[in-house]
């Protein structure tokens, strides 16, 4: 009965969505994936299939087709036999509720939301799912944080996600798509059936995050800040008057919060040498490069030479820019704070704030300030002002 009932819920949240999003967005699925062979299955709803421009048919639920790359073409095939050649082909969804269910070769199955456009590029497939955005933003809370968080956290994540994916919408638009599957847009693998997370999306239905400016922020967020956040201009360029560094007492004993790595003393001094010139026949010098000590943060490893944390960080595959060295015989001892880039909100310290009761707006303006969660609607009424 608790299953039927929990269908039941999901079936109308979804309905929900579908009446109150009017927004869609392009999402490159399997980015980082070359994929010539892949099978698709009409899971629920019914859908048209447009080929080369013209329609192909309408196919209802349970209908499976295998779609193989031939001499950078798209051959299509149903139940063995071929359907044709295409250069391209767009799956729309035409009743309440569309699914598709997706098994590409080798690969897991995944179910996604609304609609495809699919495409041969260089010999593989480049599939664009075509989806509302609030089945976007459900998806990618599940993706984000669905395995470690509870459902009082959810809603902050979805506001986050939201308005991160509106203020990204053109990142790609020379590639033809909006936003990619991968970390560097936000993580997406299709549809999610979590409750918890379908109903925090529900009741933060069309809710982002604006500046003093009344615009769309630049919603940041790692999984932890180690205890400090971090200026957005030092991780990257632009200053945000709503993303500067501060304390964060929340996330300082949960799971992400330190991390340590050793290596040969010889590795990180010829890595000092060789990339930045660094003089480690300096006694002085090479005595402060195996003792560096970071108590709060910093930019830079050496003020001097000007070597940037954040790319120590990205050549060693760190887990944060935040780290102190101490010296264990010919071994070195990074002990590090925090994991991810540390700007904006820090994911474990928000999901503690929740766990104590606090309200979502407090942790949203705890971490991002000088800001405003407010409608869509509302905001498309403040720019007409």
């Amino acid at each position: 009965m608790y299953k039927k009932i929990n269908l039941l819920f999901i079936i109308l949240l979804m309905l929900s969505f579908k009446v109150n999003a009017s927004q869609f967005l392009d999402i490159l699925i399997y980015s980082n994936t070359n994929i010539d062979n892949i099978n698709i299955k009409v899971q629920t709803g019914e859908y048209t299939i447009i080929g080369n421009d013209a329609s192909i048919g309408n196919f209802e639920k349970n209908t499976v087709f295998e779609l193989a790359v031939v001499n950078n073409k798209m051959k299509l095939t149903k139940k063995g036999k071929e359907v044709g050649l295409y250069d391209s082909l767009v799956f729309n969804g035409k009743g309440f509720i569309n699914t598709l269910l997706v098994k590409p070769a080798k690969l897991a199955e995944r179910y996604y939301d609304n609609n495809f456009k699919i495409t041969v590029v260089n010999g593989f497939l480049k599939i664009i799912n075509h989806v509302e955005l609030e089945n976007y933003v459900a998806g990618v809370v599940d993706a984000e944080c669905g395995g470690f968080a509870d459902k009082n956290y959810f809603e902050v994540q979805a506001i986050l996600c939201r308005t991160y994916a509106l203020y990204n919408i053109n990142k790609h638009w020379k590639e033809g798509y909006n936003l990619c599957d991968q970390v560097h847009c936000q993580v997406y693998k299709g549809k999610t059936s979590n409750s918890d997370i379908l109903m925090a999306c529900y009741l933060s239905n069309n809710k982002v995050i604006i500046d003093k400016d009344s615009n769309l922020i630049s919603a940041a967020f790692s999984s932890n800040c180690g205890g400090q956040t971090v200026n957005s201009e030092d991780a990257w360029t632009k200053p945000q008057t709503y993303l500067k560094t501060m304390k964060d007492s929340f996330c300082i004993y949960q799971k992400n919060a330190l991390w340590q790595v050793r290596m040969p003393a010889t590795q990180w001094l010829n890595y000092l040498s060789e990339k930045y010139q660094y003089p480690i026949d300096d006694s002085l010098k090479r005595i402060a490069a195996i003792n560096f000590k970071q108590p709060s943060r910093k930019v830079y490893f050496d003020e001097e030479n000007k070597i940037p944390l954040k790319n120590i960080r990205s050549d060693f595959s760190f887990k944060s820019t935040w780290f102190s060295i101490t010296p264990l015989g010919d071994t070195l001892q990074f002990q590090g704070r925090g994991y991810g880039h540390g700007v904006g909100l820090c994911q474990e310290g928000a999901l503690k704030m929740c766990r104590l009761q606090y309200p979502y707006m407090d942790i949203i303006h705890y971490y991002f300030k000088e800001v405003e969660v407010i409608n869509l609607d509302e905001l498309e009424k403040k720019k007409k002002r």
